[in-house]
């Protein structure tokens, strides 16, 4: 329990403020739009910070509570954490929404709780 807390501690501190800037959350989403639907234009600047965050995230948990997602590709995990963030949206920014699914994606404790 306390890894969970202090996995969703580390996430709010991560990003710039609980409410992120609202254009960097309008190109976290577009960007998860480009990947899932295809649709707008490749941002490099936010693909590299979203690879930054996947892997920021894997460093952090410890292997024993790693799922099987941390093994994947990372492309296939920010492509699973977009379409879970475009799916389930928060009032806390698409930014924190994003790192969020990365953290739930990948601790498999997290996985455990919402079974």
């Amino acid at each position: 329990m306390r890894r969970i807390v202090g996995g969703v501690l580390a996430l709010v501190l991560m990003s710039s403020s609980l409410m992120a800037n609202q254009r960097l959350n309008d190109r976290y989403k577009q960007q998860c739009q480009y990947r899932v639907y295809g649709t707008g234009e490749f941002d490099s600047l936010i693909a590299a910070e979203m690879i930054g965050v996947v892997n920021g995230i894997v460093f952090m948990i410890k292997p024993s509570d790693r799922s099987d997602y941390a093994k994947a590709p990372f492309g296939t995990i920010i492509d699973k954490a977009c379409q879970n963030a475009l799916n389930n949206m928060s009032n806390l920014g698409f930014e924190n929404d994003y790192k969020l699914a990365v953290l739930i994606l990948l601790n498999k404790n997290f996985l455990n709780i919402n079974k």
